[in-house]
């Protein structure tokens, strides 16, 4: 869509689908993890998921018990060196 192409209510509608399709993209996004993690971890729960820049963001855990699964979407192999932290990224 080209602004000042459409009228107001069709970027209302592509709104509104963009947000159900990304939800719907998180939800497969999770049962896709979730069957991959399953197979290596009897009892996990799934947190969040979220993407990390390794080389400009730390992957943050809430606590010490928590557990990190790293995965690369990419279509070729990775070097980056991935830092995290335990507890509040401000502390």
């Amino acid at each position: 869509m080209l602004p000042g192409t459409c009228i107001g209510l069709a970027y209302e509608d592509t709104r509104q689908n963009f947000k159900e399709l990304t939800a719907r993209g998180q939800s497969l996004m999770e049962k896709a993890v979730g069957a991959l993690v399953g197979e290596y971890l009897e009892d996990y729960e799934i947190l969040r998921l979220q993407q990390v820049r390794p080389q400009f963001e730390d992957l943050i855990l809430d606590n010490e018990s928590q557990s990190a699964v790293l995965l690369n979407t990419l279509t070729f192999d990775r070097f980056e060196t991935l830092r995290y932290k335990v507890g509040d990224a401000a502390g």
